[in-house]
């Protein structure tokens, strides 16, 4: 993922482990080469999107096969 988001492999485990705050560049960067989208909603929609706040597990759940695809390709 370093070399086709031209991000260090430190930046990048800083921000996946929750150790580093992120700029928005890097936090969208990350999710394109993950395959996914960085959204801004306002807060009445957002609240009526999710049924329900994630689980820590399904957070990580998500992230680890967001991974294990960049990984396979």
């Amino acid at each position: 993922m370093t070399r086709e988001s031209g991000l260090t492999a430190v930046t990048i485990r800083g921000v996946l482990s929750g150790r580093s705050d992120p700029r928005l560049s890097t936090l969208m960067t990350i999710a394109d080469q993950l395959g996914l989208e960085v959204m801004l909603l306002p807060k009445n929609m957002a609240a009526s999107i999710a049924a329900k706040p994630p689980v820590e597990d399904e957070i990580q759940s998500l992230v680890a096969a967001a991974l294990a695809r960049q990984g396979s390709k």
